[in-house]
């Protein structure tokens, strides 16, 4: 369980020494199957948190389901400042695949066959992706997990609004949060701390919404009573 810092120009590899070899061993022996392109597909639709964003759109539109919405977007806004500006930055955590200038570029070394399984999955547009960058090489910044925030506060929103369909999102949401693993694109650790932090995200906005929303629904009403009063005279 040692914490290993690894450092080369402009790149941070800090990890548990178990991350690395449970990554390889993924690698050695699951890698290079029909597998990969599946984890590939329901990765890169969460990319930037779309599926998420789409689906609570799409649950503003349905009465039973808007409240459900309005609070996974905020959970995803929370997401993005939480961990693109501040946690991100902080903890300066580069992904577990190393990069050209700092791998010894020799097969069997189980950094460097990572790094060769990447590039080989990213290879959309020289690894670019295609619109706006989705499904393309991830930057460098690993820690915590983005996709497994987003997916799993979600899924944690859906569940406390509506049981039955909240199972089924949060089995999804899994396999997002797993799929970062596999592609060895995120440390473990990283999956780890987003699936924490996401579902308490989920947890706390929830209960926010719970006690918020009979005091907005109260505001609005007095503000259209007062409204129309204002009319009558």
């Amino acid at each position: 369980m040692t914490l290993i810092d690894e450092f080369s120009t402009g790149y941070n590899f800090w990890h548990m020494n178990w991350e690395l070899d449970m990554l390889w061993w993924i690698n050695a022996n699951w890698h290079g199957t029909w597998i990969d392109f599946i984890f590939l597909f329901i990765s890169i639709i969460c990319d930037g948190g779309i599926f998420w964003i789409l689906l609570s759109i799409v649950f503003l539109f349905i009465k039973k389901w808007r409240k459900t919405g309005v609070l996974m977007l905020a959970l995803l806004l929370c997401v993005e400042l939480f961990n693109n500006l501040v946690l991100k930055n902080v903890a300066d955590r580069s992904r577990p695949f190393y990069w050209d200038d700092y791998m010894l570029t020799t097969t069997g070394n189980k950094a460097y066959d990572l790094y060769v399984y990447v590039k080989s999955l990213f290879t959309l547009n020289n690894g670019n992706g295609f619109l706006f960058g989705f499904g393309g090489i991830p930057d460098k910044q690993s820690f915590v997990s983005g996709h497994t925030m987003s997916s799993l506060g979600c899924a944690t929103i859906i569940f406390l609004c509506h049981k039955k369909v909240g199972i089924a999102a949060l089995v999804f949401a899994s396999l997002v949060a797993f799929s970062r693993v596999y592609l060895c694109v995120h440390w473990p650790t990283d999956v780890l701390a987003g699936a924490i932090i996401g579902i308490g995200f989920g947890i706390g906005l929830y209960y926010l919404g719970n006690f918020l929303e009979p005091k907005i629904i109260s505001f609005i009403n007095k503000t259209i009573n007062k409204k129309s009063q204002d009319t009558t005279k």
